[in-house]
């Protein structure tokens, strides 16, 4: 529900007393009326002056009301959206937050000199994740999961993946979300070629790009591709699984860059929304959280209880506040 806009009459009024509006509407009345019976020379009774103070009483406490009900139409739409809010909070918090960060604050500009800014507090939050990273995690895949559909999953890859990139690190993103690929459009790239090309019988490094950051570091980006990634004829594991994701020449992908790569940052779908998230889960060295402040805090929580019934190790979470 929208939170009404106030008009600075309104706003007025809101600073007065509350039966500010009544007395208000009666002199407003009073004064309308004398003046209209000045003008055509007629002389009020008492009884007449008694029923315009009633009708200004009564438009002043008409007054009273409609504030009243802005007040609770505003004070409702802010209490809920400081409950959701504060309960997805409360999930996250509950587990290690490696970042806070702002949605409008996270796009990528273009590419070369430009991703390397720090002038962002939000890129600087995701600088800081890659340092924790290179710290604490041993380098290998690293799957980041959203809880919804949005671009907040791939924003996290792309700027961790500089930031790791920088510290002097080889690292490649890999793009595995075939309903909504967003993580070439941080870089300006293509969406195809892409994973879809390499599943269904393409060299790896005819599919990659490479990201020139600054004079010495380039980062590899694996776009996701386009359409329904088609069976590799030449992987005869016997059952062609439904999704080729799932495949065995999916887990060759994987063995490859992480041994090609010190890391591998994977921008997974959402956990409960494409079943492949859990598999990249499991075969990740550690996987990263990405929740935003809209998140409803049960979806959040049960994105939560499915990684920890799977056994998956979750690192930490990143919010991003919207």
């Amino acid at each position: 529900m929208a939170i009404i806009d106030p008009s600075p009459a309104t706003d007025l009024l809101r600073s007065l007393p509350r039966w500010s509006p009544i007395a208000l509407a009666v002199v407003v009345v009073a004064a309308t009326t004398s003046v209209v019976a000045g003008a055509r020379d007629v002389s009020l009774s008492a009884w007449s002056m008694l029923l315009v103070l009633v009708l200004g009483g009564t438009i002043g406490l008409l007054g009273v009301l409609a504030l009243d009900l802005a007040n609770d139409v505003e004070g409702a739409s802010d209490s809920s959206g400081s409950r959701s809010t504060a309960a997805v909070l409360d999930v996250v918090s509950a587990r290690r937050v490696l970042a806070v960060t702002r949605s409008g604050d996270v796009d990528l500009p273009g590419t070369g000199a430009a991703h390397t800014s720090r002038s962002s507090r939000s890129v600087q939050a995701f600088r800081q994740v890659a340092q924790i990273i290179d710290r604490d995690i041993e380098p290998g895949l690293i799957h980041v999961a959203a809880i919804e559909r949005g671009p907040a999953s791939a924003a996290a890859v792309a700027h961790v993946g500089i930031g790791l990139t920088l510290a002097g690190h080889r690292v490649a993103l890999l793009d595995v979300d075939l309903a909504e690929p967003t993580l070439h459009r941080y870089f300006e790239q293509r969406v195809a070629p892409g994973l879809c090309d390499i599943l269904g019988g393409a060299q790896p490094k005819d599919v990659v790009r490479l990201v020139e950051l600054g004079a010495t570091h380039r980062l590899a980006i694996y776009s996701a591709g386009v359409g329904e990634p088609a069976a590799d004829p030449s992987d005869l594991s016997g059952e062609v699984p439904e999704d080729p994701r799932r495949s065995r020449l999916m887990t060759r992908l994987l063995v490859q860059m992480a041994e090609h790569y010190q890391y591998v940052l994977i921008a997974a779908p959402p956990v409960g929304l494409d079943r492949v998230s859990l598999d990249l889960a499991a075969q990740a060295t550690r996987t990263l959280t990405v929740v935003t402040s809209e998140s409803r805090a049960d979806a959040v929580e049960r994105c939560f209880q499915t990684l920890d019934d799977a056994g998956v190790d979750v690192f930490g979470s990143i919010l991003v506040t919207m």
